[in-house]
């Protein structure tokens, strides 16, 4: 149990002698009531695992293992045809349009301690074993949730289904103007500002700090192993142009071409006349690429870092990892340049833009493009960070004004009014069905601010036949399971584990936006 410093100072004050006239409070002869059991006070949040199935591998009725899953898909029919014949004669052979695919399985866990003194210090308080094993398995969930999401196992090069970010684009600066009192402290004034780049995956994102993002480790594992953890970047680019901050300007603006993949950018500022790496420091995390900076710190990590533990700094590709299995953004992401792709757009930093009529013109595009190139219609939209606010917004109002949609606030018997609106659903208006169709729109607190992801989930060609199980799903060798470890020492040392990957049989029927600003346009 970790208890408080106030806790702690009460302990401390109860085992000291105390010297007062009479009894007061400060005599401290009071009952000290600790309720029983620690409170679990973090989140949890897992609604795509929850709701993505789960099968063991199976052949012939029994469990098998294997280092993957492999499958064959039929992808296209008779692409160009024409049905008509001509009298007394038959049709050109009909071209099918295979692929295969395989996932392999990888392991995801986590492992902790609690020494024997612990365990009996916390009876008649809690089984402190019992909550270390409870904790372990709310954070592989809360972990395995973004696996399934953006987990990146990278490329076909090194047999993943994902991607790799390359070089990150040259960052072009502009000056900013910064009028009358501005509350931010602002770049300190110099004759040259230069700025690096370096794009990030969701897991860079998620794995960035204040100060500078996750350099590649070497983590030492609870038995002695060791693993190289990469931090999910790219590599950093070369330097940008020039400008001066002043007195009336503070702030500088950074703009580099999007990278398919990256859902934000780090940013590296140096003041030096001969800008190189090593006097570059780490502004800000981005979540467009184009990006307004006013922070200039040389307490903050340098963009030529490199982590003791690996030797590895910025100038190699590190945006995914072997140890990761395939999650379903990044899927979509990997179907760049095929002849199948997902929709993939990066909106550089512009907002929603509102169609007036209730509708947000991006999810209208999405909508016909899925319809027109696939007759696929989504199920589920996730919005990261606070875009639920701006995507709400955008349904019911416009940048302009009230939109085509009237609200009424009614009082209650004493005249309080209750304010705010929240969008939980979205009108689809292509279904294979013919019927009209509302899709759950909710935001997803582990997907990183301005990423939008349009989810598919249910099998849109079931006319085709019944061979899709499930649009994607979760393969399993060994589900959720928990091992109490043999006592090398005075301690319990414990861990929770799943053996699994995840298999997408339409990775091309998803949409996914990023460098969304959280305004209307």
């Amino acid at each position: 149990m970790q208890l408080s410093e106030s806790t702690l100072a009460l302990i401390k004050g109860l085992r000291k002698d105390q010297t007062t006239q009479g009894i007061s409070t400060a005599s401290q002869l009071q009952f000290y009531y600790l309720e029983p059991q620690a409170k679990n006070i973090y989140p949890m949040f897992y609604p795509v695992l929850a709701s993505t199935p789960r099968v063991n591998p199976m052949f012939n009725g029994m469990k098998i293992g294997g280092p993957a899953v492999n499958w064959k898909a039929v992808v296209g029919i008779d692409a160009g045809g024409y049905p008509g014949i001509s009298e007394g004669n038959r049709n050109a052979f009909m071209n099918i349009t295979t692929r295969n695919y395989s996932a392999a399985y990888k392991y995801l866990g986590k492992d902790t301690q609690t020494s024997y003194q612990a365990q009996q210090q916390g009876l008649g308080f809690d089984d402190n074993v019992a909550l270390a094993r409870l904790s372990l398995l709310n954070a592989l969930l809360n972990d395995e949730e973004r696996m399934i999401i953006f987990g990146n196992s990278g490329p076909a090069s090194v047999g993943g289904n994902g991607y790799a970010l390359g070089t990150t684009p040259t960052g072009v600066l502009t000056q900013v103007v910064v009028a009358g009192t501005n509350l931010v402290p602002g770049i300190p004034a110099s004759a040259q500002n230069t700025v690096y780049a370096v794009a990030l995956t969701p897991w860079g994102v998620t794995m960035a700090s204040i100060s500078g993002v996750r350099l590649p480790f070497v983590r030492s594992n609870a038995d002695g192993s060791q693993d190289l953890i990469n931090g999910g970047t790219g590599i950093i680019s070369a330097a940008s142009n020039s400008v001066v901050t002043d007195a009336a300007h503070t702030q500088i603006t950074v703009t580099v071409n999007p990278v398919v993949g990256a859902v934000g950018y780090a940013f590296y500022v140096s003041q030096n006349a001969a800008p190189t790496t090593a006097n570059a420091y780490f502004s800000a995390v981005s979540s467009t690429s184009v990006a307004t900076l006013s922070v200039y710190n040389t307490g903050n990590q340098t963009a030529a870092a490199v982590d003791p533990t690996s030797n590895r700094g910025l100038t190699t590709d590190n945006s995914y990892n072997t140890l990761d299995f395939d999650g379903g953004m990044t899927w979509g992401f990997g179907t760049y340049g095929s002849s199948q792709p997902a929709y993939l757009k990066d909106l550089a930093g512009a907002g929603f833009t509102s169609g007036g009529d209730g509708t947000i013109v991006e999810f209208e595009a999405v909508a016909d493009y899925l319809w027109l190139s696939y007759k696929i219609s989504i199920d589920a939209i996730y919005l990261g960070g606070t875009l639920i606010q701006s995507a709400s917004k955008a349904i019911l109002t416009s940048s302009t004004g009230p939109g085509a949609q009237r609200l009424i606030l009614e009082r209650d018997s004493t005249g309080a009014l209750t304010g705010g609106q929240l969008v939980t659903e979205y009108n689809w208006k292509y279904s294979g069905f013919a019927t009209r169709k509302t899709v759950p729109i909710m935001a997803h607190p582990w997907i990183p601010q301005g990423v939008v992801w349009f989810d598919l989930t249910t099998n849109p060609y079931p006319a085709a036949g019944a061979s899709i199980p499930a649009v994607r799903r979760i393969v399993s060798l060994e589900d959720h399971f928990s091992i109490l470890w043999p006592p090398r020492k005075l301690q319990y040392e414990t861990g929770v584990y799943c053996f699994e990957t995840q298999e997408h049989y339409i990775p091309f029927g998803q949409a996914i936006l990023t460098g969304v600003g959280n305004k209307v346009n």
